[in-house]
């Protein structure tokens, strides 16, 4: 099986996303954070696509995005 690792630059609270196929192995992880604390909340899929609905405070960086 492979591993998948996340870390994030995050110093309070964080949340990940993570696929797998359907025998179990991990395709693809996400994590979301920043400085302050995130939530995520709901989670539905569109499709094969997860949307993901949450919170944040000052500023979420989305995998290199902000």
């Amino acid at each position: 099986s492979d591993e998948l690792v996340i870390q994030t630059a995050g110093f309070n609270d964080n949340f990940f996303l993570a696929r797998y196929s359907a025998d179990g192995e991990p395709l693809w992880a996400r994590s979301l954070g920043g400085q302050d604390n995130e939530q995520g909340l709901a989670l539905e899929l569109l499709g094969d696509e997860p949307v993901v609905a949450g919170l944040f405070r000052n500023q979420l960086e989305l995998d290199g995005l902000s």
